[in-house]
This record gives structure tokens, sequence and C-alpha cells, in this order.
């Protein structure tokens, strides 16, 4: 019995000291310098999701609409933004970069947006070209649906593949039993289509 019962002490020392040499080797082999954070602006309250330009320069979305081109240590609002339906999670959200945007100076915004507040929102992309620090050219490439009061997970990512497909990110809506589950319905889900919109023959 004494032998038994020795036996969970010896393997909780053990184990004690394991993790002790486990924890201190990789402390040791861990670099100090890995991140280096520089903060660059205190001017955005709410900073959501950003790019970067070919120029080094940084498109910035703020979540309560605004758009700002960060640059040498300055930030210029972009006009002619979409109208954004700022309700709890929602707002101006992602944006990203056409993977040519050097020749075509496309971008893509998502942000929650709403046709009656009386009912509610839901989740939009939309490309733009983007000169002289304004949007033009505005084209609305998805629109969820229904849209709903609830105030949670809008969503959502943009990010380009390299096949230049656009993958983007819709949240559940405040719908987590219903929406993630069925194909048919918008919200929980991860989309892929063309960079004008259009939908791949090869989606599933």
């Amino acid at each position: 019995m004494k032998k038994s019962a020795l036996l969970p002490y010896f393997f909780v020392v053990m184990l004690w000291v394991s993790c002790a040499q486990n924890s201190k080797n990789s402390i040791k082999s861990a670099p100090s310098d890995v991140i280096n954070l520089v903060q660059i602006t205190d001017a955005i309250a709410q900073p959501w999701g950003l790019a970067f330009l070919p120029d080094h320069s940084i498109l910035i979305t703020e979540r309560t609409g605004t758009l700002w081109h960060y640059r040498d240590g300055n930030l210029t609002e972009i006009t002619n933004v979409p109208s954004v339906y700022v309700h709890g999670q929602g707002g101006l959200m992602d944006v990203e970069i056409h993977p040519n945007f050097a020749e075509n100076k496309w971008i893509y915004l998502s942000y929650s947006y709403t046709k009656d507040t009386k009912v509610g929102g839901n989740t939009a992309i939309l490309r733009a070209t983007l000169r002289n620090n304004q949007l033009l050219e505005k084209k609305i490439l998805y629109q969820g649906g229904p849209q709903t009061k609830k105030g949670q997970h809008f969503g959502s990512r943009l990010e380009f593949d390299t096949n230049g497909y656009l993958y983007f990110s819709i949240g559940d809506r405040g719908n987590r039993n219903m929406n993630p589950q069925d194909v048919k319905r918008d919200g929980g889900k991860i989309y892929r289509i063309t960079d004008d919109g259009s939908i791949h023959k090869d989606n599933p």
C-alpha cells in the first residue's frame, strides 16, 4: 500500500520538474526582439482593419464609418465612403486591395448596411476605385440578408488568394443555431467570389 500511495506523488514531482525544464528552455531559447511595437497614431478611436498599399502607406478603417489613408505620419480621410450602419458590433470593418492594385486601383470594403433602421442591417461587400483620396466607381458585390436588429456578429474579413479569388467571412448575425448550419442562409459562412463579384463555377 505504501508503494502504491507514493507513486502518484512521485509522478506529480516528475511532471512538475519536466514542465519547469521545458518552460525554462523555451524562455531561454526565445529571442527577446521578435516583435517591436510602434504607435503610429492615436487619432483613430476604433480601428478595425488595414491594408498596405504598394508605396507602403496604409489604409485604415474606423468602425464608425471613416476610411483613413496614413502616410509619413499624416492621416487623410478618404471621401465618398458608403453609408455605414453603426450598430452593436457593426460598422466599417475590413479593407483589402486587389492583387493588381497598382494597375486597377481597386479596393474592397466590408461594412454593415441598412435599408431601413427599423428593420436592422446586415453585412455588405463593396468594390471601388481609389483615386485622389476618394472612392469612385463603387459596386456592391454582396449584401447579406435578412436584415436584423441584432447587434452582434457581422463579420468580416477579406482576403485574396494566389489565384485572384476574393474570400470574405460573414458572421452568424446572432443566430448561430440556424444561419451557419443552413447553406441557404447567408450568415455564418465564408464565401469565395471573383474580383468583379461573380460566382466561380467551381464553388461548392
